[in-house]
């Protein structure tokens, strides 16, 4: 509130103590003011110092202004006129140029009616390519339009009837030289029609001269009812279009510049086509192809049908309803052998039309470059067509709007690929691939398959000591190969894809299944009333099971062996050799033959031998103990009971099957068994108990069995056991917590289990212990008392008689009254490590 509104005398003090306020505050500002005075005149000084040299600045930039604006004007007037002048003498430069051009355009068609006159085509030629290197304003224009005596028409005309009289002239001699294969006259008119910007016309001319050529290539071989007589002909029909494509490409790209030349291979694949689709025809009807299919889909297999419950070696015999195997198989490999000429001949044109796709564009004989490929052949017309850049008219080059964005061009091998797959021979084939190979590759495989069934026999029949397997395997795989092999030579990743899937519904259907079926068979088969019919069933199914484990064996080799065959090489291009690779090399999982055996396996182990398996290790310890003092130890050293008995044992129910099983089945077969014994091994030595000694020789008993089951990975089984024998023989003074922790060994015991096995060893009374011990006792029950006493205070920790008496087992042994009082052992856990006696053959496994 200000002082002239304030009406209570407490508003009118407060108004007065902010004015007082604001007179302080300005007086103490104008002193400061007073005492920077002497600042502010110096300063002003100076700046008056400066007022005389900047007016004589302001001065000098006047003077300055005018002498450079006047500068300026006269260097305005000469540059107008300079410019001017530069006008003038531009279009001076246009006219003299294109009056230069003119002149040079008439007498060049002056020229060229004088040199066609004197039939000098060369001459004609190259000033026909000098008059259409006149840029196509120019010819156009009025004052080229000015008649003269000797070229009365306009020169467009002119120009236009030259270049189609000579193309008719140039055709006409090259035909007549075609006709009368006159080689020089054929290159001189080939290479003159780029030269009047007809390069189409000389490439359809020169594709005509070479189909020619094909049509008249000399007769196969072989005669027409030779087996061979069509496969002869494609590959007579192939090397010819081969051998001439490499002899006149290099001539078009001599005279027409690479990237000509697929335009005759167009044409000669036409031809090619026509021809070999008559081929196809003909073999197709020679060879009654739809016969042998209608056959093949009506025939029928005896062993290949579920109902079928074959063995080994019985005989049967095959429907004779179907074609000749043999027919088929000669069928088959004619078809696949043409496959593969097509599959060279492919490979050849990929490689030349790659080569050719690169555009370079080479002079031509009048010096000109082809800037532009033709399209189609035509009439001659100036100013379409072909344009040629000289250096006559390089200056009239002018710039034109952008395209628009175009897709990126394919490689050149697509491009080529593109060409060659889109021929009617390569449509052909893969019909017939499917068509017909397929169908008949398949069936001819189902009856090589029969007959390995109905022809299967012992492979070794009579031999001791060898596993018992039957013919089937090598049958099967070699006509696995066979057909495998045969889909390769004809070099075509679709027909190796389809006879890939063929084979393997064929294997797993007809190989596989029906084995699987005799091998059920086997255990549904009763056997009543046969003496040793069980045992001969029992080698029927590890007969089959061997012959699924060489299967196995022959399916890898099969794919590895494919997979490093010459064929990728020879008939597939570089980009599809990985594929196929890729394709035959995921055969060595065909048929999954392993899977059947492992099923196999594990049938007969679990009906024959895992029950008498869980008996083997009872009979071996039984009456064995391992609490062993020295002379129960050295007798145990020298009667090896444990040994003994498991080597007995173990060869009556494993051992057995050694000779008879192959080394894989017999490795997984033993793998099984030894998974069954370790087990209960282990559950059986926590009920028994170990003197240190007897802890020895249970590690000595083990050594001993691992030593003897030394096949395939059964070490790696006992190392649980391995590492409770190392628990046993532990010191008195190791702690088993911190042993566990810091031995480095890669435990596969718990921590809990292996506390639990190192509690086992009992520490015995040393060998120092009075013979008198039980003296003085005067009865049964104060012996025991007496014990019992010792042990409470062996279990606290407590020091006790030199006898070091501490595990119960020990201490009631000694009194007489071991194993009545064992109970007592069991109900009461030593908290404490022991004292146990120390021997230094003691050894520790795991490690």
């Amino acid at each position: 509130m200000s002082a002239q509104t304030a009406t209570r005398i407490e508003d009118v003090l407060e108004a007065l103590s902010k004015s007082e306020a604001e007179e302080s505050e300005l007086s103490h500002s104008l002193a400061e003011i007073i005492a920077d005075r002497d600042r502010i005149r110096t300063a002003l000084a100076r700046l008056e110092n400066l007022v005389p040299m900047l007016d004589g600045l302001v001065q000098n930039g006047d003077t300055l202004k005018r002498n450079v604006g006047k500068t300026a004007e006269t260097a305005e007037r000469v540059g107008a006129g300079v410019r001017g002048l530069e006008r003038v003498m531009g279009r001076v430069r246009i006219a003299a140029e294109r009056v230069g051009q003119v002149a040079d355009a008439k007498a060049s068609l002056a020229a060229l009616q004088a040199a066609m006159e004197q039939r000098d085509w060369e001459t004609a030629a190259r000033h026909c390519a000098r008059a259409m290197a006149v840029p196509k304003e120019v010819m156009e224009g009025p004052f080229a339009q000015v008649a003269i005596v000797d070229l009365p028409d306009p020169p467009t005309q002119t120009l236009a009837d030259a270049r189609t009289a000579l193309l008719g002239v140039f055709r006409k001699e090259f035909d007549a030289a075609a006709i009368a294969r006159d080689p020089v006259a054929i290159s001189r008119f080939f290479k003159l029609f780029p030269t009047i910007n007809c390069p189409a016309d000389g490439l359809a001319a020169y594709s005509d001269f070479v189909l020619d050529l094909v049509a008249r290539r000399a007769p196969p071989s072989v005669k027409a009812s030779s087996p061979v007589y069509y496969t002869a002909a494609l590959t007579a029909l192939y090397e010819s279009v081969a051998g001439l494509i490499d002899q006149h490409q290099p001539i078009v790209e001599k005279y027409y510049g690479s990237g000509n030349m697929h335009t005759v291979v167009a044409r000669l694949l036409r031809e090619c086509d026509r021809v070999v689709n008559g081929l196809y025809d003909g073999w197709e009807e020679e060879r009654d192809i739809s016969r042998k299919l209608s056959d093949a889909r009506t025939a029928t297999f005896q062993t290949l049908v579920p109902a079928a419950r074959a063995k080994p070696g019985q005989l049967s015999a095959i429907d004779d309803s179907g074609p000749d195997p043999r027919e088929i198989d000669r069928v088959l490999g004619e078809l696949a052998t043409m496959a593969g000429r097509w599959a060279l001949f492919r490979r050849f044109l990929v490689d030349r039309l790659e080569d050719d796709m690169t555009p370079s564009a080479p002079p031509t004989p009048d010096g000109t470059t082809l800037l532009f490929k033709p399209t189609t052949p035509g009439p001659a017309t100036p100013g379409f067509g072909l344009k040629l850049l000289t250096p006559a008219n390089t200056s009239f080059q002018k710039s034109i709007e952008p395209e628009p964005e175009k897709e990126p061009e394919l490689s050149p091998h697509k491009k080529a690929l593109e060409i060659v797959t889109q021929t009617g021979t390569h449509v052909r084939l893969g019909t017939l691939f499917g068509s017909t190979y397929s169908p008949l590759e398949t069936w001819h495989l189902r009856a090589a398959l029969d007959r390995a069934h109905v022809n299967s026999a012992p492979a070794n029949p009579g031999s001791m000591g060898t596993a018992q397997t039957s013919t089937t395997p090598d049958d099967a795989f070699f006509i696995l190969h066979l057909t495998l092999s045969r889909s390769l030579s004809s070099g075509s990743v679709v027909c190796v894809k389809k006879s890939v899937k063929n084979v393997r519904e064929v294997v797993e259907r007809d190989l596989v299944g029906i084995v699987r079926r005799r091998m059920e068979d086997c255990w549904r088969t009763p056997v009543a009333g046969k003496k040793g019919a069980g045992e001969d069933r029992v080698a029927i199914f590890v007969t089959y099971l061997n012959d699924l484990s060489m299967c196995a064996h022959h399916a890898e080799r099969l794919a590895h062996d494919l997979a490093m065959s010459s064929s990728l090489a020879q008939g597939f291009l570089e980009d599809e050799v990985e594929e196929a690779r890729g394709i035959v090399a995921g055969l060595s999982d065909l048929g999954g033959f392993k899977g059947v055996v492992k099923t196999g396996i594990d049938n007969l182990f679990t009906q024959l031998v895992k029950p008498r398996l869980r008996s083997l290790i009872p009979d071996v310890y039984k009456d064995v103990t391992y609490v062993l003092d020295e002379s129960t130890y050295n007798t145990a050293e020298h009667d090896d009971t444990v040994r003994k008995r498991f080597v007995k044992g173990w060869g009556e129910v494993v051992g057995s099957y050694k000779d008879t099983l192959t080394e894989e089945n017999y490795r997984a077969f033993f793998a099984l068994a030894v998974e069954v014994v370790v087990r209960p091994w282990e559950k059986y030595i926590m009920g028994m108990k170990f003197t240190e000694l007897g802890a020895i020789r249970f590690d000595r008993d083990l050594r001993a069995i691992i030593g003897h089951l030394s096949v395939g990975d059964a070490r790696d089984k006992f190392i649980r056991l391995q590492q409770v024998s190392t628990l046993l023989n532990l010191d008195a003074e190791e702690d088993p917590d911190e042993f566990y922790t810091t031995s480095g060994i890669a435990w596969k015991l718990s921590a809990s289990e292996a506390r639990a096995f190192w509690s086992l060893p009992l520490p015995c009374i040393a060998r120092s212990t009075p013979r008198d011990f039980d003296s003085g006792f005067t009865s049964k029950t104060e012996r025991y008392d007496v014990a019992k006493q010792m042990f409470k205070q062996g279990a606290r920790g407590r020091t006790i008689p030199s006898e070091g008496l501490v595990s119960s087992q020990c201490i009631f042994t000694q009194v007489g009254l071991w194993p009545e009082q064992a109970h007592w052992d069991a109900s009461i856990r030593i908290s404490t490590k022991p004292t146990r006696l120390t021997h230094k053959d003691s050894t520790s496994y795991g490690t």
